[in-house]
This record gives C-alpha cells, sequence and structure tokens, in this order.
C-alpha cells in the first residue's frame, strides 16, 4: 500500500526500464523484434477479459515520450545510458555515512548497483539509450484499466537481454 495525500491506496505500478541503441523509433524497431513478449492477456476479478499486443504498447508509449524538456520533467525521456549511469553512481554516493547504515538506504543500494551493473553490460552490447517508463492500474505514467493494468499485472515478468533490447522491470508495491 502506499499512502497518497492524506489517503490510502493499494496502488502499483511495474517500471519497465528499457535499454537499447538509438532513438525512440529504434525502440520501437526492438519491440517489434520480441513482440510475441507483448501478446498479453489479463483476467480480472470480476471476470472482465482484457488483451493487448505490442501496437497497443507502443502506440501508448509514443504518446507519453518526450524530448528533454526542464518543465516536462513528469514525461518519460530517452537518456543516454552513460548519463544514467553516472546520475545513478551518484545516488549511491549522495547517503550520509549515518543514513548508509540504514537498512532501507542498503536495499535501495542494492537494487541501483543491480542496475547500474546491468547498464554497463547493455553498453557492452553496444546499446546506448535508456528509457523508464511506469505502467499501472491507476499509478504510473500509463495507466488505467486496460493498457497499464495488463502491463503492471501480466508484462511485470517479461524478460528480454537481446543484442537489440534489454528489458528490466521493477515492481513499485
Amino acid at each position: 500500500m502506499k499512502i497518497k495525500q492524506d489517503f490510502v491506496t493499494n496502488s502499483s505500478s511495474t517500471s519497465f526500464m528499457f535499454s537499447f541503441k538509438g532513438d525512440k523509433l529504434d525502440l520501437f524497431k526492438s519491440l517489434l523484434n520480441h513482440k510475441e513478449k507483448f501478446d498479453l492477456n489479463f483476467d480480472s476479478y470480476d471476470g472482465t477479459h482484457a488483451s493487448i499486443d505490442v501496437w497497443d504498447v507502443i502506440r501508448s508509449m509514443d504518446s507519453v515520450i518526450r524530448t528533454y524538456n526542464d518543465e516536462l520533467w513528469i514525461h518519460p525521456t530517452i537518456q543516454n545510458i552513460d548519463e544514467k549511469i553516472k546520475m545513478l553512481e551518484k545516488d549511491i554516493n549522495e547517503f550520509s555515512e549515518k543514513e548508509k547504515e540504514d537498512e532501507w538506504y542498503m536495499e535501495y543500494n542494492n537494487d541501483i548497483r543491480r542496475v547500474v551493473k546491468k547498464l554497463k553490460e547493455c553498453k557492452e552490447k553496444g546499446l546506448t539509450s535508456y528509457l523508464e517508463i511506469g505502467f499501472g492500474d491507476n499509478h504510473g505514467v500509463i495507466s488505467g484499466q486496460g493498457i497499464g493494468s495488463i502491463m503492471d499485472y501480466e508484462g511485470r515478468d517479461i524478460e528480454i537481454d537481446s543484442d537489440d533490447l534489454v528489458l528490466l522491470t521493477e515492481q513499485d508495491r
């Protein structure tokens, strides 16, 4: 559960971290190379059935990805993988010595180190770009019934580690 501005919610989302070579169109081409991973079906507790495919995912991502702009900080942007690694390594080192002894920090630090290690492996494959985007039932940049919920619940276990695309997921629960 999460607390959001004075109320409690069971809101959840899954962050999808894509590493690829090039720009947004190159990312979408890579997604098409792995289209079977995005053929997802979801049966909700009330008996509703929904399904999506890679084109649904591409359309939803295309509508929210922005080029870098300080005023659009909430929208996901494609970043240079080297810059992302530098930013994450800075996060690792920003805590005080007292905070570094905290259990939460140690877990957070381990998670960041895992991502940095994976991004460095992506660089070795020649991947140059990074995009993180959240899908969720009612939380995340792409949220709501349909694509948001299906990607959160059914897509959270997608694993891709190929020469053109690496996908990591992280559940935000």
